[in-house]
This record gives structure tokens, C-alpha cells and sequence, in this order.
């Protein structure tokens, strides 16, 4: 179990680890590589770790405001309950990947590529997806309120109860004025 927080600069290397209540925010590190891993209670709020990968990763109940993590590799990865509102995955891969009862608010998610990814009861409120390739993905359950490059949704599956809270937003993209009659 790890609870040291990660050194300045470098590259972070863990396989095989449980890291638990780390505080590094604002930390600065070249990239992280995590190889089936779980991270528990962490806060990285402001944590700088563009190109990073991960893989087969659990990560539960943290703090990732503001974090950056733009170019990264996301594969088979769960974000639980995690606080993520201004996190950058701009130009990140994701493969097999579950938001779940996260708050993403105002997250960069420009050029995101992302296949077979769910979001499940997350706030996305203000999050921009321009330019943003999403493959077999779903929303379940999610604010979407000021979306930006609300066209990247074209193909997701949603419920039909979560379609129609949203058929403002929806209707906004397509220039759908909607009337009171």
C-alpha cells in the first residue's frame, strides 16, 4: 500500500499497488504508468501528469480538480465517486471506461477519443466534448446542462427518461427552437 505522495518531475511507475489518502496537489510528474492498480481517497487536485497511462485501474472517492491529464491512455479504468470538476483529459484515449457518481463539471474533453465509455450519474454541467470521437459510449443518469460540442454525442446510447431531460440541451445543438404549446 502506498501513501507517500509521488516525487516532483520523473515518471511515476505502479503495478500491482494500493494507494490510499496520497495528498499531491499540484503535483508535477512527467507521466504516470499504473498497471492494475487502486487508488483510494487521493487528493490530486492540480496534479500535472499529461501522456499518462493506466491501465486496469480502480480509482474510488478521490479529488482530481483541475487535474491534467491531456494525452493520456485510459484502459479498463473505474472513476467512482471522485470529484473531478476542471479535470483536462483533452486529446486523451479512453477504452472500456466507467464514470460513476462522478462530478465532472467543466472537464476538458476536446478531442477526447473515447470507446465503450459510460458515464453513469455524473454531473458533465459546462464540460466541453468539441471535436471529441465517442464510440459505443453511454450517459446514464447525467447533467448535461451547458454542454459544449453537444453534436460529439451523435451515436451514444442514453435512457429515454434521461433523452427527454435533456431535449433542451438536445434541441439547443440541432437549433430546435422549442415553444410552450
Amino acid at each position: 500500500m502506498v501513501t507517500e505522495p509521488p516525487p516532483e518531475g520523473g515518471v511515476v511507475e505502479l503495478a500491482e499497488a494500493r494507494v490510499q489518502r496520497v495528498v499531491a496537489t499540484g503535483a508535477r510528474v512527467t507521466r504516470a504508468d499504473l498497471v492494475d492498480c487502486e487508488l483510494v481517497s487521493c487528493d490530486l487536485a492540480g496534479l500535472r501528469a499529461p501522456g499518462s497511462r493506466l491501465r486496469r485501474v480502480a480509482v474510488s472517492g478521490g479529488r482530481f480538480s483541475g487535474a491534467q491529464l491531456g494525452e493520456s491512455e485510459l484502459l479498463d479504468v473505474v472513476v467512482r465517486d471522485c470529484r473531478a470538476d476542471l479535470v483536462s483529459l483533452h486529446r486523451a484515449r479512453l477504452e472500456r471506461v466507467r464514470f460513476v457518481g462522478c462530478d465532472l463539471r467543466e472537464a476538458d474533453l476536446m478531442e477526447l477519443r473515447a470507446d465503450a465509455v459510460v458515464f453513469d450519474g455524473c454531473d458533465l454541467s459546462g464540460a466541453v466534448l468539441s471535436g471529441a470521437r465517442l464510440r459505443r459510449a453511454e450517459l446514464r443518469g447525467c447533467t448535461i446542462a451547458g454542454l459544449e460540442g453537444v453534436d460529439a454525442l451523435r451515436g451514444v446510447s442514453m435512457p429515454y427518461a434521461d433523452a427527454l431531460g435533456a431535449v433542451e440541451v438536445l434541441a439547443g445543438a440541432l437549433g430546435i427552437r422549442l415553444t410552450g404549446d
